[in-house]
C-alpha cells in the first residue's frame, strides 16, 4: 500500500512538471550559418535586446563574434525589416549587404528571431546566399526532464523489486 501511495504522488509530481510550459524565448541562442561566395557564422543570445533600433526600419545587435570564411572576428548585426528589403548586413562590412525575407517578427525593440533557412541575396552582386537559423535551447523543456525522472523511477523501482525477491539457487 505504501508503494502505491509513493508512485501516486511521483506521478503527480511529474504530471505537474510536464504541465509546465517551457520559455524558449528568455534562454538560449540562435546560430546562424551563412553560405555562398561568402561563409560565415555566429552566435545571437536570444536574452539579449537590440542596441539600436528604428521602428518599421531595422535594428542592432552587438557585438556579435563571427567567423568569416575562416577568420574569427567581432562586429555588430543589422537585421532589417521587409519595408527596407529584408535581410541583415554588419556595421563594420564583415558580411556583404544580404537582402530577402525578413528575419524576425515582433518590433523592431522587442524582436523573436525566426528559425529556418533562408534565401538572400548581395545587394551589390546579386550573388546567392543560403541562411540557417537555429535556436539552441539551453533550458530542457518539462517533457524531457519527465521521461528522465520517469525511466530513472521505474530502473529503482525494478532495482528494489529484484533485491525483494532474490533468485533461489539450486
Amino acid at each position: 500500500m505504501k508503494a502505491t501511495l509513493k508512485f501516486a504522488a511521483m506521478f503527480a509530481v511529474f504530471l505537474f512538471l510536464s504541465a509546465l510550459p517551457a520559455n524558449a524565448d528568455s534562454s538560449g541562442t540562435m546560430t546562424y550559418t551563412l553560405s555562398g561566395p561568402t561563409t560565415a557564422s555566429f552566435t545571437i543570445s536570444m536574452s539579449s535586446t537590440p542596441g539600436w533600433s528604428d521602428d518599421g526600419v531595422a535594428f542592432t545587435m552587438e557585438p556579435v563574434d563571427l567567423t568569416v570564411d575562416g577568420t574569427a572576428m567581432t562586429d555588430t548585426i543589422v537585421f532589417f525589416n521587409l519595408s527596407d528589403l529584408g535581410g541583415l548586413n554588419s556595421v563594420f562590412s564583415c558580411l556583404p549587404d544580404l537582402i530577402g525575407p525578413q528575419l524576425y517578427t515582433g518590433s523592431e525593440s522587442d524582436p523573436t528571431f525566426l528559425t529556418g533557412v533562408f534565401e538572400l541575396f548581395d545587394i551589390s552582386t546579386g550573388a546567392e546566399y543560403t541562411l540557417t537559423a537555429c535556436e539552441n535551447s539551453t533550458v530542457p523543456e518539462p517533457s524531457t526532464v519527465l521521461m528522465l525522472v520517469s525511466g530513472l523511477a521505474l530502473v529503482g523501482l525494478g532495482f528494489k523489486r529484484r533485491s525483494s525477491n532474490p533468485a533461489e539457487v539450486n
